[in-house]
């Protein structure tokens, strides 16, 4: 980890760079993926997972998310707002990078974001929900998607959390710290990264990690956790001051749980 000063430094250049959207830090410029070590910071470049893909902006920023029917994204809200026009998603080869430019793409047609987004205090809602659903232009019939746990992640008022204490799987495209002695903020992103982190809290809307091997962090956003092979919640948007950059040691997800109802309404609608 950098001293405070570096990581005022280093918050200052991804503020720069980082795509505009409700939680701007979340969702970074692609800088090219030339490097082998990219994306999540911590963990390792990954080649599998074909179903967690990027959702590129016109403007070359982008999110992560998860296919979860053959045509439709799992992602965040504040990803979705920010107009995605493709999905690159797949495997690749030893010795390729999993960057855009190795990967396939389809097109987006719409998206939804959660109602309790951007109405957090509305009918039914207990807080924020960071969460949206993208409709691919394109199904996708060769890539299966990644099934969500459909149980309750918070069960007898958080008086027993079954996924605490598990160490589950975050996958995603966004910033990893890469420094170096000329530039101890330098960072890369843009190419599909996994990492371990620990549950270490379940709220009434997150699931909240600490780092093992790795964390999700700036362009993560939209990203799945992987319990058991299975989404138990996506990347949300960092409203935590001490808790934004690449170089967090901890993140949130929303609860898939937590707006089930909403992401089966539309994987039904879309088919």
């Amino acid at each position: 980890m950098s001293s405070v000063s570096s990581r005022a430094a280093l918050l200052f250049a991804l503020a720069s760079l980082f795509a505009c959207s409700a939680q701007a830090d979340d969702a970074p410029v692609d800088t090219g993926g030339a490097s082998s070590e990219e994306a999540i910071n911590g963990g390792k470049v990954e080649r599998s997972y074909p179903a967690v893909g990027m959702l590129r902006f016109a403007s070359g920023s982008f999110g992560s998310g998860a296919l979860v029917a053959p045509d439709v994204v799992l992602t965040a809200a504040h990803v979705a707002l920010g107009k995605p026009t493709a999905f690159f998603f797949g495997t690749v080869p030893a010795g390729k990078e999993p960057v855009p430019a190795n990967l396939r793409s389809v097109g987006v047609k719409e998206w939804v974001v959660h109602p309790c987004y951007e109405k957090p205090d509305g009918p039914g809602c207990t807080g924020k929900l960071d969460v949206a659903v993208v409709h691919l232009a394109t199904p996708i019939t060769d890539v299966a998607p990644i099934p969500r746990y459909t149980g309750d992640i918070r069960l007898f008022w958080g008086l027993y959390n079954p996924f605490v204490g598990d160490v589950c799987t975050a996958v995603g495209f966004g910033a990893h710290l890469t420094p170096t002695a000329q530039n101890p903020n330098a960072y890369t992103a843009g190419s599909r990264r996994s990492a371990k982190s620990q549950v270490a809290d379940v709220t009434t809307n997150e699931v909240v990690v600490k780092w093992v091997t790795g964390i999700a962090t700036s362009g993560d956003s939209g990203g799945p956790l992987l319990c058991d092979g299975k989404i138990i919640g996506t990347v949300r948007g960092s409203a935590d001051a001490s808790n934004v950059g690449v170089e967090r040691t901890r993140e949130g997800y929303t609860r898939i749980d937590r707006v089930a109802e909403m992401v089966d309404a539309y994987v039904a609608k879309w088919r």
